[in-house]
């Protein structure tokens, strides 16, 4: 037997037409466009800085270890 989606709120399932949870949560993930460009602005300025040579790019590792070591 499947089970199926309910409201957190009510506790009762989804009526078929009713948006799904991971539906409004996607949704929500491109509801601000400018701060979405703002976003991909920089992460085209960081890129173009990379490939210019004007930026040493880090792994997540090290930064976290140099964060530590900063915050230490």
């Amino acid at each position: 037997m499947a089970k199926k989606l309910c409201d957190p709120a009510s506790g009762k399932p989804f009526a078929s037409g009713e948006p799904r949870l991971l539906d409004r949560v996607i949704a929500s993930l491109d509801a601000d466009k400018a701060r979405d460009k703002a976003w991909d602005d920089l992460a085209a300025k960081r890129d173009a800085e990379i490939e210019r040579g004007d930026s040493t790019p880090v792994n997540g590792p090290e930064a976290v270890a140099r964060l530590r070591l900063d915050l230490a």
